[in-house]
């Protein structure tokens, strides 16, 4: 019916042009669902590093806390066992004390419950 006058051709490049420009469309819509995804996803793990950050803090303060403890305790009880020389040593040569090897083997035993291999290289040795 329409051969021969171009309708046809003009009929045919306009189907096609909105099949793809519906699927251009649906294209846009996943993209954007995918990107508020990843939004999201940023979000959460944002939070999460701040609750690391902050529990990461609170052991640091208390770490410093502990070795102020230590250290007043090595100052008021110079004579105490506990920080008579073990017979290991630093890597420096400097001698370990008896206190240095309980604490070393207390964190050897912790950080390897907390899945941390070779702990020895992960504290001052």
């Amino acid at each position: 019916m329409f051969e021969g006058n171009g309708v046809g051709n003009v009929v045919g490049l306009a189907l096609d042009n909105m099949a793809t420009a519906n699927a251009n469309a649906a294209a846009a819509r996943r993209a954007n669902e995918l990107g508020r995804r990843w939004e999201e996803y940023a979000h959460t793990l944002e939070t999460r590093v701040r609750e690391l950050e902050d529990a990461l803090a609170v052991c640091r303060a208390e770490a410093e806390a502990r070795a102020a403890q230590v250290f007043a305790f090595a100052e008021a009880h110079k004579g105490s066992p506990l920080l008579a020389e073990s017979g290991n040593h630093y890597s420096d040569g400097s001698p370990k004390s008896m206190a240095r090897m309980i604490f070393e083997a207390a964190f050897d035993k912790a950080a390897l419950g907390l899945g941390i291999t070779n702990p020895t290289a992960r504290r001052e040795n």
